[in-house]
């Protein structure tokens, strides 16, 4: 199964996340949250490399947009893995898949379109045409419809607080 690794850099417990890691959990994927700011990078980068991680996804806020796609570039360099952006900043500002840092873009509620993304990963199938994603192939930028529908919370799993178990924050 894919493994996702979740990466932040406000040391608070983000309810997305939680939500996209109880998904991904149920559908017998592995995730992983890491706390990462300009002091942890040579940490995450190590811990990162231990996890495996066949994707990346970052949850960005306007005020950390530049760092985390400087940590996005120095993460496929470093590991060759595909990295995905998500939240406002990336719904406001989907052009920052020009960035070398960024593969996918989720301009849409993220779990059940990373739960597809990590099905197709696993298969080792196409994901390029998945509803909400923005996506760089060779031929350029893939931009797919949004979905028809918002997430039913009520449908969702119970959010995985678990994730963060590993933090004392």
């Amino acid at each position: 199964m894919a493994r996702v690794a979740l990466i932040q850099n406000i040391m608070v417990e983000s309810m997305g996340y939680m939500y996209i890691s109880a998904v991904l959990k149920e559908a017998g994927h592995q995730t992983e949250v890491f706390y990462c700011d300009n002091f942890s990078q040579k940490k995450t980068l190590q811990e990162l490399s231990k996890f495996k991680p066949d994707l990346v996804s970052f949850s960005i806020l306007s005020p950390s947009r530049n760092d985390m796609l400087e940590l996005a570039q120095t993460i496929k360099q470093s590991i060759q893995t595909l990295t995905i952006f998500g939240n406002i900043d990336t719904i406001l500002n989907p052009k920052i898949i020009n960035h070398p840092g960024v593969d996918l873009v989720c301009l849409c509620e993220g779990e059940y379109v990373m739960k597809e993304l990590c099905g197709r990963l696993d298969k080792k199938e196409p994901y390029h045409q998945i509803e909400g994603l923005w996506v760089k192939t060779g031929q350029g930028i893939q931009k797919n419809p949004m979905p028809e529908s918002l997430v039913n919370l009520d449908q969702l799993p119970f959010h995985d607080r678990k994730l963060y178990d590993k933090y004392a924050f």
